[in-house]
This record gives C-alpha cells, sequence and structure tokens, in this order.
C-alpha cells in the first residue's frame, strides 16, 4: 500500500553526484534538542568517514521552528502537511534518495564514531541484507530494536535470554531476529525492490514486517557491534500516549494477521487482550495515563475483532 504523494512538493538544497549514504529521517514534534544531538552526529560521521552524505527529512508534524532551525542542514526537507506515519513517510523519505547505501534514523538517535564507516563496509558485502547499528540506552543494548516476538507473553519471556545472546556474542556482526528502523541500513535499489515499508502499518511493526519479508525472501538480518548508536527512545509517547498504544497495538495484531496461520494469529489477539484487561485491574499501581492507554489498546482490538485485514489505523491528532 502506497499514500498519495501528488501533494509534497520538497525543498532541496544541493545533492552531490555519487552520493554513497542518504540518512531518512523522520520528525513527529521531536524535541530539538535531539534533532541538533542527531545532525550534529551525522555532520561528524560525515567528516570522519570521507563519504558522500545527504540527509533527507520528512516533518510530520511541519513544525515551522523545526524547519526553520534545521533545513539548512539537511539536503531535503519535506514538511508533510498530514502525520503519515512512520513507514509512508520514510517511504516517501526513500524516493528522494540518491545514495546507493540507505541508512534509516531515529530523531533520538545519534552515532557513535565510526559507525557509519563500519556499517557503509559491511553494507557492500550484505547488499541483499539489512543491518542494524547497536542500538544502546547508556551502556545497555536495546533487546527489543533487534528481538521479534508476536505477542506480549512472549516478549516478555525471550528477553532475558535474548539480552544474553546480544551482550555474550563473540563476533561483530551480529544475526538477529528483527532490524530496527530506528538504525537500519540498507543497499537502495535493494530496499526500492522490495518495496520498502508497509505503509498500513501506522507506526511500530513496521520494520519487524521488513525484517519478516528480508528473511522469507532468503536474505539476512544483522546487527552491527562497531557501529554504536545511542538511542534515546519514546522521545514523544509522553505527550502522544493514546495514539502511540492504539498504533502499537494495530501493529501488534496486523503483524501477526500478515505472518501468521489463522489460528495463532488470534490466539496473539487473545494474548493482547488478557494482558491489557490484566493491566487494568484494581490494586495494580496504575496510573490514569496508563489506564488511558490500556483502554487505548482495547478500542483497537475491538476495532479489529477476528477480521484478517483492517483499514490503516489513521489517528486524527495532529
Amino acid at each position: 500500500m502506497r499514500l498519495a504523494l501528488a501533494c509534497f512538493k520538497p525543498t532541496r538544497r544541493w545533492l552531490e553526484l555519487g552520493t554513497d549514504v542518504t540518512v531518512c529521517i523522520v520528525l513527529f514534534h521531536t524535541d530539538p534538542d535531539l534533532v541538533e544531538r542527531c545532525i550534529s552526529s551525522l555532520d561528524q560521521a560525515r567528516d570522519e568517514s570521507g563519504l558522500k552524505v545527504e540527509i533527507v527529512v520528512v516533518d510530520n508534524s511541519a513544525e515551522p521552528s523545526l524547519r526553520a532551525r534545521f533545513e539548512s542542514r539537511t539536503n531535503v526537507w519535506i514538511a508533510s502537511p498530514v502525520n503519515l506515519g512512520f513507514g509512508a513517510a520514510s517511504n516517501l523519505a526513500l524516493t528522494e534518495a540518491k545514495g546507493d547505501f540507505v541508512l534509516f534514523l531515529n530523531p533520538d538517535a545519534s552515532l557513535g564514531a565510526g559507525a557509519l564507516t563500519a556499517l557503509h563496509g559491511v553494507a557492500q558485502q550484505h547488499r541483499g541484507d539489512l543491518i542494524a547499528g547497536w542500538l544502546v540506552s547508556g551502556s545497555s543494548v536495546q533487546v527489543d530494536g533487534l528481538m521479534h516476538w508476536w505477542s506480549s507473553t512472549g516478549r516478555l519471556i525471550k528477553r532475558p535470554s535474548y539480552r544474553r545472546y546480544l551482550e555474550t556474542a563473540a563476533v561483530d556482526l551480529v544475526s538477529v531476529q528483527k532490524v530496527s528502523g530506528g538504525a537500519m541500513f540498507a543497499d537502495r535499489e535493494f530496499l526500492q525492490r522490495l518495496g520498502a515499508f508497509d505503509e498500513r502499518f501506522f507506526l511500530y511493526g513496521e520494520d519487524a514486517d521488513l525484517s519478516q519479508r528480508v528473511l522469507k525472501g532468503g536474505g539476512k538480518l544483522y546487527a552491527l557491534r562497531t557501529a554504536q548508536v545511542e538511542h534515546v527512545g519514546a522521545s514523544s509517547q509522553a505527550s502522544h500516549s493514546t495514539l502511540v498504544e492504539r498504533a502499537r497495538a494495530d501493529a501488534a495484531i496486523r503483524l501477526a494477521s500478515y505472518h501468521l496461520p489463522r489460528a495463532q494469529s488470534l490466539l496473539t489477539r487473545l494474548d493482547l487482550l488478557a494482558v491489557t484487561i490484566i493491566g487494568l485491574l484494581p490494586g495494580l499501581g496504575r496510573t490514569s495515563g496508563s489506564k488511558a492507554s490500556r483502554a487505548a489498546r482495547l478500542r483497537e482490538l475491538r476495532r479489529w475483532g477476528v477480521r484478517r485485514e483492517a483499514p490503516r489505523y489513521s489517528p486524527v491528532e495532529r
């Protein structure tokens, strides 16, 4: 599924001939200090690597202040009149990309020293694969960005052992179950042939879906330990919690519906329902905000029911 792009008029600055890497960044009411740190890390990566790097930004919130502050430091700036969601905005950025390789990078993430050089070097030998930067928060690897799960219960069970697997890996290029869209590096033409992100996913799940499609097509998924990426995470969740929780629920249901047998996909919905109801029970120390978030999940479960497919989740919140 692709959204109509006719209304988008990107502002272009210089575009290097023979660009090595296009960095695609999607904004949505993002803290300017985080954007500053992200773009500054790219400036440093460009200088230290000697690579020709362009930056393409899609701002889903179309904030004039962000544009005024950062547009001059990018190559393409697209202010979307609507919130496209992550997958559709990333695909829009990809249509503007000129680099041989593409790095999808969250605006609340920043590249560590040598990360871009390492990713570019490895990717030249893995043009049919996806490679993740080594997402960390402080000194801890962010397990959820590299681990796949079908249900909330499965995630809780798997996380401790998968963390040990990642932390004790004896090689730099580690085989993983999922490549996070927060720091995803790949050959541009490979992504374009594959169709990049499925735009039926509004927010969350599109990277897991893409990872599954790569695996089914014979590709591999890796994370590169020598490409450290500091990731703050959850930068906009506090002010958009209802949107986030409905999008999470939609993504979980949609992912299972597209990739699991029918009966198994319905079981994942039952798991989500049970976990959500337990979270709403009194006496569990939940805040009013967390209760509202769980109620949002229930609305999404009700919207899907037992159907195989549902319309794309499209929030009215801007």
